[in-house]
Parts: C-alpha cells; structure tokens; sequence
C-alpha cells in the first residue's frame, strides 16, 4: 500500500473478510449475545411499558463491498511534532478521521474509523437507519488488535477504505491518506512524540529530579503564585511496577478563605513513558480539582512560554463525531 499504484483488494480478501464476518455473527446468536434497543415509556399503570425498536445483529457488513463510499475525511495536525522548511511550518498529521457509507443487503448506515498514529489508537463508531439515533463502538483501542484473529475483518475494512480513497482523488487527496493508513498499520505501536522527549517533556523530568527538597512531603504546596502556570510530578503508588512519570501541567489559582491552590482550567495530564521506545507523551486527559501532594511528588513552576510549548503537543480529539454521524446518516 505504500507505492503510487492504485490499491485494489483481492477476492481472497473478500472472501475472507465475510468469512469471519459470518463465523462471529454466528458465534453471538449461539451464544444469545445479540443486544437489542428497547425504549421504555412510563404508562398511566403501575407498570412501565417495553417497547422492541431493532435488534443490534450488525457493525460492518456481510459484504466488504457493503463499504460503499467515502462520505467526508478529517485530519486533526499536531504542530509541536511538525517540521519548518524553507520557512514554512507543516504541522504532523496525527489523527484520521474517516466517514463511509455502509450497507447491508439494503440496510443503510455510516461507519466512522479515526486513527492516531502517534499514539497508536483506533475508535470505530457504528449507526443504522434501524437503530434509531443509537450508535455502537467509541472508546479508543490499541491498533495492534488489528493483528489479532477477532481484528481481521476490521483490518480488511481498513484496506477497503484504502481503495476507496484511491478512488476519490479529492477526499483521498490523491493518494496521500491511504499512505498515512499504511504508515499506521506498518507502526501499531504509534510514532511516540519525539520532538516532545527530546525538548519540552525531557525540562519536565529534570525538574522532577532537581525540585527543592521542602516540595516533597503531603499536603498542598505552598507560597505559589496565582494564575502563573505549574506542573505536579508523580507516579502511580498502586502500579509499583510502572516506571511512567506523570505530569499535571496548568494554570493555578489559591482559595480566597484558606489559601490552598487548585487548578484555575482543566490541567494537562503528561504521561512520560519508559516502554521501550521512551516517549514522553501527552494524554488526553483534563482534570479539575485540589492540588495535593504526596512524597515523593514534585511541584514547581513552569518557566515562562513552557506551558505554550506543551500545549502545542496536545491535539484534543474531536468531540463532534456522534453529530456529524447522525447528521450524515440521513443522506445515506
């Protein structure tokens, strides 16, 4: 998939997608697990009524051909791990978001695939005309399930999709997003962020080991500066095992009655790994609440233009997907 050529699938690999499509439908209604949608309206009785809307039997079609057409891309760009060329800044492609019609044997839907390649990620979201507004799937799992038995068919509807874009120069952007797929699939432990070890998140961590010795100890800090930025450094004392450093990073602010700091917006949550490939990433993770901390723990304050760097690492994941699913589905 990495050369210019047009990516075309075999019928072998049609033919196997729908063979473990049909083996796992087969294995749920053997084993009854084919949930439903029900609504429930509270009647004038004493009883509450059920009332059957459709039977959840589907996510991907028998058929791959049932991935029918590419509906609308999107890519989410990470600037603190672009690159500056000739001047010109071109911020990394971290997060695909691709939106396809899918139809089996007549029965219309959309399926959404995102992928992040640098942390390694995927969500498939599902949604049939028959289900209503309900939608399945959502919650990020690793790419490198895609290698395991029960990932096959999810990784040949991968590579349907790749064909898809092939076929659309404008939404495939000719060729440049089935690339980025392959790229993905090629790393399934995801890319890391390299610019952030070698820069901002290796600052955190010697700060971590050289914070003065009076921050140590429980309790919440004190003599700290209001509305200026700071990071908490810890680890996690129930995972005795797990080397990861974490990093609470954000703007603080004091109590006005008993002076104790909390965080004025949501804090960035860091989490420096050592797993191999020693990538210092941020997550997507926000957390509102007191500051305390505990021994061992580090707080310090950020350097100035510190903060703006991290942050130029972060890349929220779109909160619109549901939306635009429901919204794509009636022109299905």
């Amino acid at each position: 998939m990495f050369d210019r050529k047009p990516y075309r699938m075999t019928q072998f690999q049609r033919g196997l997608y729908r063979h473990h499509i049909l083996c796992q439908r087969r294995f749920d209604e053997k084993r009854g697990d084919v949930p439903t949608v029900t609504t429930i309206a509270i009647g004038d009785g004493t009883a509450a009524e059920t009332k059957h809307v459709a039977v959840l039997d589907r996510t991907l079609p028998l058929d791959i051909g049932g991935i029918a057409r590419i509906l609308r891309v999107d890519d989410l760009r990470n600037e603190g791990e672009g690159a500056v060329h000739g001047g010109t800044a071109y911020p990394e492609r971290q997060l695909l978001r691709v939106f396809a019609e899918i139809d089996d044997h007549g029965e219309k839907g959309v399926m959404c695939v995102t992928l992040d390649r640098l942390y390694g990620t995927m969500e498939w979201r599902f949604a049939y005309r028959s289900w209503g507004s309900t939608q399945v799937g959502g919650g990020r799992d690793p790419i490198v399930e895609l290698m395991h038995t029960d990932g096959q068919p999810k990784l040949l509807a991968l590579y349907r999709l790749c064909e898809l874009l092939d076929a659309d120069d404008d939404k495939g952007s000719r060729g440049l997003y089935r690339a980025w797929i392959a790229e993905a699939l090629h790393r399934p432990e995801g890319f890391g962020f390299p610019k952030f070890t070698r820069a901002e998140g290796r600052e955190l961590i010697d700060r971590h080991r050289h914070h003065p010795a009076d921050a140590a100890g429980k309790g919440p800090p004190k003599h700290v500066f209001r509305e200026a930025w700071y990071a908490q450094g810890w680890r996690d004392k129930n995972r005795p095992l797990d080397e990861t450093l974490y990093f609470w990073v954000g703007r603080v602010e004091t109590h006005p009655t008993d002076g104790k700091p909390f965080w004025l917006d949501d804090a960035v949550k860091v989490a420096c790994e050592h797993d191999g490939y020693g990538c210092v990433v941020p997550a997507y993770e926000y957390y509102i609440g007191g500051i305390w901390l505990n021994e061992d723990d580090s707080f310090f304050r950020v350097p100035a233009g510190l903060e703006a760097e991290i942050l130029k690492h972060v890349v929220r994941p779109p909160s619109d997907t549901s939306l635009l699913m429901s919204e794509l589905l009636k022109t299905v």
